[in-house]
């Protein structure tokens, strides 16, 4: 999209009280299937988590791991796409990331990861 159509923005959206991040923070290795492969893809943002907020309130520590989850996923972007890389370093898209609060609808934008 980026390339082809022009497109300016990529947003890289998570939303709160994520059930695949709740099973990769309680993960016991008896996930099966096209899950595990998602929990392992969560994973690095759980073990940030825990090494920055600790593991004593699960709840918080299950908000933490899907933030960090959602930069890790948008910093991704740039180490795997070429494209986007020198698009973002070029002012040409920017890459944003937030979360949605499934309760009230509304959408929390974070800090921009890449372009003007």
């Amino acid at each position: 999209g980026v390339k082809y159509l022009g497109s300016p923005l990529i947003m890289v959206l998570g939303h709160e009280n994520c059930g695949a991040v709740s099973a990769a923070v309680d993960d016991s290795g008896k996930i099966y299937g096209n899950v595990k492969s998602i929990i392992k893809a969560i994973i690095p943002a759980v073990k940030k988590a825990k090494q920055e907020y600790g593991t004593k309130d699960r709840e918080k520590l299950i908000e933490k791991a899907i933030d960090e989850n959602i930069r890790l996923v948008a910093a991704d972007l740039v180490k795997r796409s070429s494209i986007i890389k020198k698009l973002a370093h070029n002012g040409k898209v920017k890459i944003v990331t937030a979360k949605y609060n499934l309760e009230t609808g509304k959408v929390r934008l974070m800090q921009p990861i890449l372009g003007k």
